[in-house]
């Protein structure tokens, strides 16, 4: 329905990813500003649909009762209980009370803990809210900020990555093939000067000082004392406590840089300052590989990364502060041109791997190649 309480179409859809998707494209093609989306918890579709909604950046979702919904049944022009019934009642009752958004509840049960009623203004503390047309109470909830360009700061990081020590090595189950596809693209030479961002529990630094041997050198950085003292037990090389924005080395000072899983978790305005060091440390020939969680590429992975973005709004630190990320785009616009691509999916988790050389050595290569696994 429209804000005038006319109808403005109906369809009927399968309880899968496909459908859900099905529907939102749907909604959306209908082109009205403000969307409100009511779900019966006694229906078909439930808790998936809604968390898939707002993963999907929908601003106002609510869980409505059954009884709530036939108290609206019997105020329209048929009393039948069939779906098509039962939806047109919901959307009366949004038109009536209008909708909250309920993405930022303490809880990953998130539509089933929710109660059909009205929620307090006092529930909506610490954000914007704007009014909304053609609602009773008129206030829709707004995000004072875009929610994944913020994370966890610098000293939470710390603290979380200190405290977690070699319990981050868990993380394998997801990230092994994407990290070994990773050093596989940096093409080591036995002579050459790497650098690795975030060392972790140590396990790649190993892999590079075996692969340079005696005649190269492999530096390694880290924002966690925990980390550096884990890589040091298993590698005697080079290690430093430093910030990944203000690297403390001169320029064109390495042939290689290897960073995994560290750029999905600066704040986006730190993101361009990253990638300029990187940049600024690396040799005229040399080649940088990049890895970070992003966008699904499959139907797993995409309700993958939705359950995360989930998680991520209600506890970032949980989540040591990682959101997922499109490396490619990041890159426009900066000293490093992309010469290879990849989307590697483990176990659902999917992984962007970027190769890229500084702009005067990739000019003329042409578009990267892509692939997906």
């Amino acid at each position: 329905m429209d804000g005038e309480g006319r109808q403005l179409g109906t369809r009927t859809i399968a309880n899968t990813p496909e459908g859900w998707a099905e529907a939102l494209a749907w909604a959306r093609g209908k082109q009205q500003q403000h969307r409100r989306w009511g779900i019966e918890t006694g229906g078909s579709l439930g808790k998936g649909f809604a968390q898939f909604l707002l993963a999907q950046g929908e601003a106002a979702v609510r869980k409505v009762s059954p009884q709530r919904t036939a108290q609206y049944r019997r105020r329209g022009r048929t009393q039948d209980k069939t779906d098509q019934a039962d939806a047109l009642a919901i959307a009366r009752l949004l038109l009536a009370e209008g909708a909250h958004l309920l993405s930022d509840h303490r809880d990953n049960l998130l539509v089933d803990r929710c109660t059909g009623r009205l929620l307090r203004p006092a529930r909506f503390s610490g954000s914007q809210r704007t009014r909304v047309p053609g609602s009773a109470h008129g206030w829709s909830k707004r995000p004072a900020q875009p929610p994944f360009d913020t994370t966890i700061s610098r000293d939470e990081a710390r603290h979380v990555y200190n405290t977690l020590g070699t319990e981050l090595d868990r993380s394998a189950r997801y990230e092994e093939r994407a990290r070994r596809y990773a050093l596989g693209a940096l093409d080591l030479q036995p002579d050459q000067r790497v650098l690795q961002i975030g060392v972790g529990t140590g396990g790649e630094h190993l892999a590079l000082a075996r692969a340079l041997e005696s005649g190269g050198r492999s530096v390694g950085l880290d924002l966690s004392r925990t980390m550096l003292e884990l890589t040091r037990r298993t590698s005697d090389t080079p290690l430093c406590e430093g910030d990944v924005v203000a690297l403390p080395f001169a320029a064109r000072s390495f042939d290689r840089l290897f960073c995994a899983y560290v750029l999905d978790l600066l704040p986006a305005t730190d993101l361009p300052r990253a990638l300029a060091e990187f940049a600024r440390v690396l040799r005229p020939d040399g080649r940088v590989a990049l890895v970070s969680l992003t966008e699904g590429t499959t139907t797993v992975s995409r309700l993958f990364v939705a359950a995360w973005k989930l998680r991520f709004r209600w506890n970032a630190r949980s989540l040591g502060g990682c959101r997922p990320l499109q490396l490619l785009p990041l890159l426009d616009n900066t000293e490093l041109a992309v010469v290879q691509r990849e989307v590697i999916v483990q176990r659902g988790f999917p992984s962007e791997v970027v190769v890229a050389t500084p702009s005067r050595a990739a000019a003329g290569m042409g578009s990267p190649p892509r692939a997906q696994y």
